[in-house]
């Protein structure tokens, strides 16, 4: 009987274990999954995804996506607070806001650098960027409410990769600005013309359901 007691506490002990394993996420923490979208076409890449989890303090993105050009990118949050008072939505997915909604200081958005990408032949990105609620980067566009991110849990979360053509190797500072600027190596410099920088893909994680 000892042995019987003991076998069904241990028994007990993990299926309670394997509960909390596989709970649903709480109010308090959300698991998204997303396409990543083509900026010209306006159609999901394919095989190509992008997980965003929420937390009360914060966000964290992980993307994979392919089909872009060998190149320097920068990837840009594009953070909508109060998504329901957007009014112009991007056309990927079931989005509420778009770029007209950046100027409503009702939807409390925020334009910030995520991080810069170098893409080789293979026409690969890996992209991870997580933000935390208040934080601000290290460039923030004068539009909007530089705000950063006040409403983790409710937020339409949008994420802009944004060509700026081939990367300069040979010129380090040149090749550094178009990493962390949103017109790095795109300004017509000494009568030259520069290539233009431009949106290739978005993501789009809508605001959940309350």
């Amino acid at each position: 009987m000892k042995l019987l007691n003991t076998t069904v506490s241990v028994g007990l002990a993990l299926m309670t274990l394997g509960q909390a394993a596989y709970a649903e996420p709480t109010q308090e923490q959300r698991n998204e999954r997303n396409p990543v979208w083509d900026v010209a076409t306006k159609q999901p890449v394919r095989r190509a995804s992008s997980r965003l989890r929420r937390s009360v303090d914060k966000i964290c993105l992980s993307a994979d996506t392919r089909d872009l050009a060998p190149g320097a990118y920068t990837v840009w949050w594009v953070l909508y607070n109060e998504p329901h008072q957007c009014n112009n939505p991007v056309p990927y997915g079931s989005a509420a806001c778009g770029d007209l909604d950046i100027a409503n200081p009702a939807a409390r958005a925020t334009v910030m650098w995520a991080q810069g990408k170098l893409v080789g032949p293979d026409g690969k990105a890996h992209l991870s960027a997580c933000i935390k609620k208040g934080e601000l980067t290290r460039e923030v566009f004068d539009m909007g409410t530089r705000e950063g991110l006040t409403n983790p849990l409710g937020a339409e979360v949008q994420l802009v990769i944004h060509s700026h053509d081939a990367a300069r190797y040979d010129d380090a500072r040149l090749l550094g600005e178009q990493l962390t600027k949103f017109v790095g190596g795109c300004t017509d410099t000494g009568g030259a013309t520069a290539p233009e920088c431009r949106d290739a893909q978005q993501i789009v994680h809508e605001a959940p359901e309350q």
